[in-house]
């Protein structure tokens, strides 16, 4: 359970990474693209206002010469103005500061002043230029190459006809920026994300310590418990076996007794005044002798219990049984018994006689343990390819050390009993691969709690 939430946990950590990483590359694309779009939009201001100006220049120079021909002003002094204060000698001026490829002045036959190209397509033959002067607006494109570069053309009217003023500007400068501000933009995302993932990695991996903590607890809880079953498992086989050999041995002189007593009341006859006190005795020794008789058969049960014959038991229908037995009893000491058994439950593999057996001891104890009006629950469920069997009642409870030793040999809270019954009940579910536990019920009584695999382990894909 605990890594199929690691696995959970760090799938969606990656999917975060990957739209994290999938955003911030996003936003420096976007970044990219306002920025290129910021150094064209400045390109284009310094190119109109450049071209306003030369516009304003063209028409005011155009205006002076006509003005010199009304003042009949000679010719060859206007001429010597004009190529003083013309227009191809203000794109010269403007061309030789370097910040633009080229400027031209060109009407619908061609090239009128430029600077930086000897060629340029004509407006006739150009239909972006045709556009921009039959609009008479201003307009820019970008040409390309390497480097890409803009141009922007200006459509403008004099007296006699009309030009067109074209200026190139080269963005070699403008991708040395973008460059280097992608480049930062690209750090900054680089350093973003990567402290997103240290951050992300030091998340899962302290998801992950605390997962292995847990776990780490919870198996040597577990390693503890098993070898606490162990040990209790070699102490109930060690002591099963000496019981079994002592029990052996006490049989002999107990059947020695036996006869004798059987003997004295065949044999002996007693004096009159004696007869009371002899007839007491031999009661007492022949009952003394009938306990010793019993528990020494409780001994041999416990010993030779047998490994379990599986077949397919109707676990159901044991249950029904066993409650059926003990409704005298239960009736007897003013008891309420509840049972909750479905309908259809699943046949399990075990061995019926010994659980039977297993579980009329756990009953026997819950009627033993609850006072007159109390409650006995008995519930069974199946789930996960295992069998669940709760007995619930409501007598005095046990405290922590009790439940402890409750399933050792030997250990009883009853006046009158050996501590053999639980014990048995243990070796028998644990030979059925199964678990019994027992816990405390508030407000007051106690649970056993046995769980049977429904097949044998070898068959049982749970286990």
């Amino acid at each position: 359970m605990h890594q199929r939430k690691t696995h959970v946990l760090t799938g969606f950590v990656l999917v975060l990474a990957v739209i994290l990483g999938a955003a911030v590359f996003t936003t420096l694309a976007y970044e990219h693209r306002r920025t290129r779009e910021d150094f064209i939009a400045l390109a284009t201001t310094e190119a109109q206002v450049v071209l306003n100006t030369l516009m304003i220049a063209i028409q005011t120079t155009g205006g002076i010469r006509v003005q010199l021909h009304q003042a009949g002003v000679p010719t060859n002094v206007i001429q010597a103005v004009m190529s003083r204060y013309g227009t191809g000698r203000l794109l010269q001026h403007i061309g030789w500061h370097g910040l633009f490829d080229y400027i031209a002045c060109q009407d619908a036959d061609g090239i009128v002043a430029a600077t930086g190209v000897d060629s340029l397509s004509t407006i006739a033959a150009d239909p972006f230029l045709q556009d921009v002067v039959s609009n008479r607006l201003f307009a820019t494109r970008l040409v390309p190459g390497s480097p890409i570069r803009l141009e922007a053309v200006q459509p403008f009217m004099t007296d006699t006809k009309q030009y067109l003023l074209r200026v190139c500007i080269s963005l070699s400068s403008v991708q040395e920026l973008e460059t280097r501000k992608t480049r930062r933009q690209i750090l900054l995302g680089g350093i973003v994300l990567c402290v997103t993932l240290l951050v992300i990695t030091y998340a899962i991996n302290l998801h992950s310590s605390r997962l292995l903590a847990r776990e780490r607890d919870a198996i040597t809880a577990e390693v503890a418990r098993i070898q606490q079953r162990l040990g209790q498992q070699e102490r109930v086989t060690a002591i099963g076996r000496l019981a079994a050999g002592v029990a052996h041995e006490i049989r002999n002189p107990l059947n020695a007794v036996q006869i004798l007593v059987q003997r004295f009341d065949r044999e002996i006859q007693p004096m009159p005044e004696s007869q009371a006190k002899y007839t007491e005795f031999t009661r007492v020794i022949k009952d003394e002798l009938k306990r010793v008789n019993q528990i020494i058969e409780e001994f041999l049960r416990f010993a030779r219990v047998r490994p379990p014959a599986f077949g397919q038991v109707d676990l159901g229908g044991v249950v029904r049984d066993i409650c059926a037995l003990e409704h005298g009893e239960i009736a007897e000491r003013n008891l309420t018994l509840d049972q909750h058994i479905p309908t259809h439950l699943d046949p399990i593999e075990a061995d019926p006689q010994q659980l039977k057996q297993a579980l009329v001891n756990i009953i026997k104890n819950a009627i033993d343990a609850t006072p007159p009006d109390g409650r006995i629950t008995v519930s069974l469920a199946q789930r996960d390819g295992a069998t669940t069997i709760t007995v619930r009642d409501t007598g005095s409870g046990m405290d922590e050390q009790t439940r402890e030793r409750a399933f050792d040999l030997y250990f009883t809270t009853k006046e009158r009993g050996l501590g053999i019954g639980l014990a048995i009940t243990r070796r028998i579910i644990d030979d059925h691969h199964g678990e019994i536990t027992l816990s405390a019920t508030k407000p007051q009584g106690a649970t056993v709690t046995v769980r049977l695999p429904n097949r044998r382990p070898h068959e049982n894909p749970h286990y």
